[in-house]
């Protein structure tokens, strides 16, 4: 089961960078209403991730995808991405205020 899991976010990983630049990523993101926060479990990435594997429990670090399983390489759209997102050049991605409690807690407010 683990390694359905590994193979279903390097899977989605790939999909989502495949010919893409950060920019476009950003896009993608935005028009499927992915928003997060520069946090490993709730960067706008690993929410997607999290929206298309079913996985839960997954952090997302400048370079590589974890979550107990051996690391799963970004490609460079994705890093350059993250690196974007964590520097603010990504503001309609964020999520800020009380809809980070509702992100975290899964309730509505």
């Amino acid at each position: 089961m683990v390694l359905f899991k590994r193979r279903a976010v390097q899977r989605a990983l790939e999909e989502l960078a495949r010919d893409r630049t950060a920019d476009q990523i950003a896009d993608v993101l935005q028009e499927q209403g992915i928003r997060g926060w520069s946090t490993p479990s709730y960067c706008p990435i690993a929410m997607y991730l999290k929206k298309v594997t079913g996985v839960k429990a997954l952090s997302v670090f400048p370079k590589d995808v974890r979550d107990g399983w051996k690391p799963i390489v970004m490609p460079i759209s994705a890093r350059l991405f993250v690196q974007e997102f964590d520097g603010g050049n990504y503001p309609t991605l964020e999520v800020h205020g009380t809809a980070r409690y509702k992100i975290f807690h899964g309730v509505d407010l």
